[in-house]
């Protein structure tokens, strides 16, 4: 029976995207340590310390296959909560505390041929610091479009056009996602979100990944004051197979990029602090299927 359903839900659709590996469910927990500010514009912000940051985020992603090309809608659903402690903040500017972001991304594949698909994305986000209230006025939108191929041995390769109201512009995006068809395996969408696996054996991963976190969050409801955090989380660990398919990860990394940069409304920016790099650690349980499994059986 638990072959039955896992197939059913996950593999049966997935065979029209060549028998790659699929990531329905992530819960992920990061936590960065000390970082002192190393650029900003006022000066208020020169003795500022960030103590501890703790992020916690879950995504749940489910396809739903309809067409007689085999269309793919991929529903996601994401909500993360971001923590944070300052020292010597004293800056006119509130202080972001504890940011809450929920965020849905629905993306299509569309086959124009058995070579070519068409991307479409859209993606409506919103995010809140500790204390103000949800509202529709506070959301923000991506939308865009791309072009991916599959080669001969079953991998998907495309770039897409991501405009990202938050940016203000839009932003290119290199997919790659597939199988060398033995130990490693590719989910790349760079540079938003990369996973690379390599299979040590039966139950154990190396997992590098590569989390480029680009969040608003309202800071004052009033003011529409908000800010802009950037995170580019370079991390590598090793992944255990709990129970098929479920895995547990843990994880260290470095954030060569971390930025924080306050507006006064959706599109003018006050200041920008930027803080030293620093290591990282996580951990995460996330559910991979791979067809394969099933199909050859």
């Amino acid at each position: 029976m638990y072959k039955f359903i896992t197939s059913y839900i996950f593999v049966l659709g997935l065979t029209s995207v060549k028998a790659q590996i699929f990531e329905p469910f992530n819960l992920r927990y990061q936590h960065s340590s000390t970082a002192k500010v190393s650029k900003a514009g006022f000066e208020d912000f020169e003795n500022t310390e960030r103590t501890e940051q703790q992020i916690v985020e879950a995504t749940f992603r489910y396809p739903i296959i309809f067409g007689k090309r085999n269309n793919i809608f991929l529903p996601e659903l994401s909500h993360k909560i971001v923590g944070r402690q300052f020292d010597n903040w004293r800056s006119m500017v509130v202080e972001p505390a504890t940011g809450n972001l929920t965020r849905l991304f629905l993306k299509g594949i569309f086959p124009v041929s058995d070579k070519w698909n068409i991307l479409g994305v859209l993606a409506i986000s919103q995010g809140v610091n500790s204390g103000v209230s949800w509202s529709f006025n506070h959301n923000y939108y991506r939308y865009g479009a791309g072009l991916v191929m599959n080669n001969k041995k079953g991998n998907q390769i495309g770039v897409s056009l991501l405009m990202i109201e938050e940016l203000g512009f839009p932003a290119p995006a290199f997919i790659f996602r597939g199988t060398n068809g033995k130990n490693w395996n590719y989910s790349v969408t760079f540079p938003l979100l990369t996973i690379i696996e390599y299979n040590l054996n039966k139950k154990w991963r190396l997992r590098f990944e590569e989390h480029l976190d680009n969040d608003r969050f309202v800071l004052n409801i009033n003011s529409r004051a908000n800010y802009n955090q950037a995170i580019l989380n370079l991390s590598i660990g090793l992944s255990y197979q709990l129970a098929k398919p479920i895995f547990m990860n843990v994880q260290a990394g470095l954030t060569p990029l971390n930025v924080l940069t306050y507006y006064e409304d959706k599109t003018t920016d006050i200041d920008t602090v930027s803080f030293d790099m620093q290591p990282t650690f996580g951990a995460s349980i996330y559910i991979s299927v791979n067809p394969k499994d099933y199909i050859s059986k």
